[in-house]
């Protein structure tokens, strides 16, 4: 028997194509804990948006953009972090 479906609101299905790797790696992570791959993606994106910085106090940096999506199947976090600046920061 399935777990009772209580939701605080309701929900869509979606689709997303994600690295063969990156899902093999989310699948073992999802069930190491003993939880879906539906409930670990949806509490990392709500975590992730959770820390985003606002869009109003960021800015695309154009060269580090194009560098990093030729190879964005093999993106590092330092290739990450190139793709936005704080404003004042630069």
């Amino acid at each position: 028997m399935s777990r009772p479906k209580i939701f605080k609101e309701p929900r869509i299905s979606t689709g997303i194509r994600l690295p063969e790797t990156l899902h093999e790696t989310l699948k073992k992570a999802a069930a190491e804990r003993d939880v879906s791959v539906n409930f670990l993606v949806t509490r990392a994106i709500g975590e992730y948006l959770d820390r985003l910085i606002p869009a109003d106090e960021v800015r695309l940096t154009r060269p580090s953009y194009v560098r990093c999506r030729k190879d964005f199947d093999h993106m590092t976090h330092d290739c990450e972090a190139g793709w936005v600046e704080l404003r004042g920061d630069v």
